[in-house]
């Protein structure tokens, strides 16, 4: 089998969800398929990443489409999708990806994000699909949930406008792969139900592996990219909301990129650690002592945190939200709270309880073993193909 994947970034240095999940199914499938990628970026690519990445998974033929960053042309195509007039956009793309289908013998062609969708050719007579790693409008009503006011209607206006969008491309692809059973029931109202497969995320259970513990303080950590609302308003909510009912005021380890200098600041204020990445390699001995917290209010995403942490052997205290989706069990693998009393509560249970700690420890490493592996997620989407 000849599958073309079309993705809108290089899915490398492993520092997000979204390049985590492709390029570890990207690993997966090609033991068993032949796999072109064609990266169609905005910024340019880094040639140092490019090499280190077909080095590390020489078999996908790779090939690039650089497009010009445009407000003007994002603004032109909006407008244009919702006229149904958006085959005028993109048309280079569009024909490299007719060309490289005919060329290179493509059986299967499958866009990653939602932001690809705008790059699928009118009339292939292949099955296509489009991988929704996040509802971008569920997050939206999500978030006009905790507002109020002006702030409120902003985020209405925006979620008719999205809504519109992305339903739209929906209904263009042949198949859409989602990657939990909660987005596929969101969707049932508005989407073909045979159309929708869900393809859960995963997690590399050798590369992240329990570290023994140091013996030091325990301490949480928070993961998460900051050029994202949804993990803006999570550490908000756990500085301003959580910590301060907290008894036992752990230690604060916070991850991830694109963190404001101010947000900065203020963590060194509180005394908090702070590292924009930390290489996977690395991940399971620098968090040895820590448990992860995901005050997630809002939005969506891959809760790929989670697995990692699961992986690592380190105990998950979530939100419900920040959970969706994972086959987890309330106090058996995972503690989940979504009032700020309540998340204070159980971050004090898990600190003062050592039996607690280390059982959400075992059942989490346990869960993904036997459930979320790699190997297992690229099968699973190569019987959707076949």
């Amino acid at each position: 089998m000849k599958i073309l994947i079309v993705s809108p970034f290089l899915p490398y240095p492993l520092d997000s969800g979204g390049k985590t999940r492709l390029y570890n199914l990207l690993k997966g499938l090609a033991a068993a398929a032949e796999i072109d990628l064609l990266v169609v970026h905005e910024d340019p690519l880094s040639e140092e990443e490019l090499e280190r990445f077909k080095k590390d998974l020489p078999s996908p033929k790779i090939f690039t489409k650089m497009i010009r960053k445009s407000s003007l042309r994002k603004v032109g195509y909006f407008l244009l999708n919702w006229l149904d007039l958006d085959g005028l956009c993109f048309l280079s793309v569009k024909r490299m990806i007719k060309r490289i289908i005919r060329k290179e013998g493509v059986e299967t062609v499958q866009f990653e994000f939602s932001q690809a969708a705008r790059y699928l050719p009118s009339g292939l007579a292949i099955r296509n699909f489009l991988t929704i790693h996040e509802i971008r409008f569920k997050k939206l009503a999500r978030e006009a949930s905790l507002k109020k006011g002006i702030g409120k209607l902003k985020i209405l206006f925006k979620f008719i406008l999205i809504q519109g969008e992305e339903l739209s491309n929906f209904h263009k692809f042949s198949d859409l792969i989602l990657v939990s059973q909660d987005d596929r029931a969101f969707l049932d109202a508005y989407v073909n139900v045979s159309k929708m497969h869900v393809v859960p995320n995963g997690v590399d259970t050798r590369l992240y592996h329990p570290a023994e513990e140091v013996g030091g303080p325990k301490k949480i950590y928070f993961l998460g990219w900051f050029g994202n609302d949804q993990n803006k308003d999570a550490l908000d909510f756990l500085l301003e909301d959580i910590l301060p009912r907290s008894e036992t005021g752990p230690g604060l380890v916070v991850i991830g990129k694109d963190l404001g200098e101010g947000a900065r600041l203020e963590l060194a204020r509180r005394g908090a650690e702070y590292h924009g990445f930390i290489p996977p390699q690395e991940t399971s001995a620098f968090l040895a002592d820590c448990a992860l917290v995901v005050p997630l209010r809002i939005g969506g995403g891959t809760r790929l945190k989670i697995l990692e942490a699961m992986a690592m052997g380190r105990p998950v205290l979530s939100t419900s939200i920040g959970a969706e989706g994972l086959e987890v069990e309330k106090e058996e693998n995972i503690l989940l709270a979504d009032t700020a009393e309540e998340f204070a509560g159980q971050l004090d249970r898990l600190m003062k309880d050592g039996n607690l700690w280390q059982k959400l420890s075992l059942a989490g490493r346990k869960l993904v073993e036997e459930k979320y592996s790699w190997q297992k997620i690229s099968e699973r989407q190569l019987k959707i193909y076949q």
